[in-house]
């Protein structure tokens, strides 16, 4: 669903979060968002780049391991994020039996089965880590793509409507439960997650 996010609601968003607090630093530059979108390899979502704009959140009440390190390392962080997804699905596959139709036929051995689903999972655009397991999809590229929470492939939920829904209920500002019929289903993901 299409959802307006501005640069008056992004200030208002990061003044709640500071509020409750999280720490900021000055937002990315024009010239660091595109190395970001480079390091991921896909275009970020309209919200999520305004929010980046507008300010960095770097930490939670001291924490500095759960935000993406977008201005120190965001080659790291995209690779690091593609590597554990991967590895959530070799997890499931290899003890849950996990299996999704996307993959189309399961071959025979394990090792050949997880091959397959990754070259699917890469093949799709990209899930974007915003804080500790919660993504937001990089596409749609407009605003008010719903937040997965993402455990295991075989144990995940819609966290959020949208990105400030999502940021509002992680930082307790905003406990109301998920109004799930104002959720878009993000293609292939809200499919192999179980969510449609």
């Amino acid at each position: 669903m299409t959802h307006t996010f501005d640069s008056n609601e992004a200030e208002k968003l990061v003044r709640q979060l500071t509020n409750s607090g999280v720490e900021f630093e000055v937002g990315l530059s024009e010239y660091e968002l595109e190395i970001v979108e480079k390091s991921i390899g896909y275009g970020l979502p309209e919200d999520y780049r305004l929010f980046l704009k507008t300010a960095l959140p770097v930490s939670y009440k001291g924490n500095y391991e759960q935000f993406p390190k977008w201005r120190s390392n965001p080659e790291e962080e995209a690779h690091d994020t593609k590597a554990n997804l991967y590895s959530l699905f070799e997890f499931d596959i290899i003890n849950n039996n996990f299996w999704h139709s996307s993959f189309g036929e399961k071959p025979n051995t394990t090792a050949e089965a997880i091959k397959q689903a990754i070259n699917i999972v890469d093949s799709w655009p990209p899930l974007i880590r915003i804080y500790a397991h919660r993504f937001i999809p990089s596409k749609p590229s407009s605003s008010g793509n719903a937040i997965f929470s993402i455990w295991q492939a075989t144990d995940s939920v819609y966290y959020g409507v949208n990105l400030s829904d999502a940021l509002l209920r992680e930082f307790k500002i905003n406990d109301a439960s998920i109004n799930y019929k104002k959720i878009t289903p993000i293609e292939h993901w809200s499919e192999v997650f179980g969510l449609v």
